[in-house]
This record gives C-alpha cells, sequence and structure tokens, in this order.
C-alpha cells in the first residue's frame, strides 16, 4: 500500500469517527435540551409553589399578630372593667343602685371579655385561634422551606446539565438528570403533604 493510501485510509476513518461521534453527541445535545426543559418547567412550578406557601406564612404572621392584638384588647378593657367594678364596690355610697348596676354590668363585661359564648371573641377563643393559627403559620413555613429546597436541587441540576453540553459529558448528563429527577420529587411530594 502506498503511503498516499494510508493517508486517504487514515482519513476517510477519522472522518467516519467524527461522523459517529457528531451524530452520538447530536442524540445527548437533544437529550439535554430536552432534560433542561423539563427541569426548567418543574423549577417553575416547583417555585411557584414555594412562594405561594410563602405568601400564605405572611398572610398567618399578619392574622396571628392581629389575633393577639385583640386580644390583648379585650385583656386591657376587662382589667379595667374588673377593677372600676372593684372601685364601685368599695365607694363610700356603693349603696346606690346606680353604682351596683355599673358594678354589675362592668362585671358582667369582664366574664364576657373572658369568654363570649354568642360572638365567640373572648380572650379564651381568641387564644385558642391564636394557637391554631400559629400551627398554620409554622407548617406554612415548613412547607416552603421543603418545596424551597427541592427547587434548589432542580435548579443546579439545570445548571449541570448545561455544563455537561459544554464539556460533552453523557456521565454528567445522566447524574444531573437523575439529581434533577429527585429534586422534584422532593418538592412534589412536600407540596403534597407527604413528609
Amino acid at each position: 500500500m502506498e503511503q498516499s493510501e494510508v493517508i486517504q485510509d487514515g482519513l476517510e476513518k477519522a472522518h467516519e469517527e467524527e461522523s459517529e461521534n457528531s451524530a452520538r453527541m447530536g442524540r445527548v445535545r437533544r437529550i439535554a435540551a430536552i432534560v433542561l426543559t423539563v427541569l426548567g418547567g418543574v423549577g417553575v412550578v416547583c417555585s411557584m409553589q414555594a412562594n405561594d406557601a410563602q405568601t400564605e406564612y405572611l398572610a398567618k404572621t399578619t392574622e396571628l399578630a392581629n389575633t393577639w392584638a385583640q386580644y390583648q384588647g379585650k385583656s386591657d378593657r376587662r382589667a379595667i372593667d374588673i377593677g372600676v367594678a372593684e372601685i364601685e364596690r368599695h365607694l363610700p355610697n356603693a349603696t346606690d343602685p346606680t353604682i351596683i348596676a355599673d358594678a354589675q354590668r362592668r362585671s358582667d363585661e369582664a366574664a364576657r371579655m373572658q369568654a363570649d359564648p354568642v360572638k365567640l371573641d373572648g380572650m379564651s377563643q381568641l387564644a385558642a385561634r391564636a394557637h391554631e393559627i400559629e400551627a398554620e403559620r409554622t407548617h406554612e413555613q415548613h412547607l416552603h422551606d421543603r418545596v424551597e429546597l427541592g427547587t434548589r436541587i432542580v435548579e443546579l441540576c439545570a445548571m449541570v446539565t448545561g455544563l455537561s453540553l459544554a464539556v460533552e459529558s453523557i456521565g454528567l448528563l445522566v447524574v444531573a438528570a437523575t439529581a434533577g429527577i429527585l429534586g422534584a420529587a422532593y418538592s412534589i411530594a412536600a407540596s403534597a403533604g407527604i413528609f
């Protein structure tokens, strides 16, 4: 075989290898594009769920503060009514029917401030409601934290998928896709209340 034939065979073989490598990398690029698209979509949905949980947490924080403020207002009014009724009972003219009626009205109002059976907004009912709101708020905070963690994992995996394209690494693409699926599953499970 002549030297020109050897060179020609070498060039043809290199060209065939390049074509095979190019076709393989074309498939890898398509797969990576699909993985990036899926990870991006899942990341957006998970991020929206985390934002919803954070918004609900902030709303519960405001509701909790308002409930405790209402409780404090009733507590202050109750203390004033109890104090005034006690003072009226010890006045020199405590036997006056007007004073007796006012002292009784204030005592009744103080009792209603503690527990209102009609409006259900007495101090004991407000305290119970505040504890419920606090539990709901804590749940929303934990939900946000778990979903946000899964979202961050998905976002990092999308970045690694892009890196796998740059360095043309199928192994890195597989790792990124697998970890991204796990991160998405974690976020979805947290959103569904599985844990």
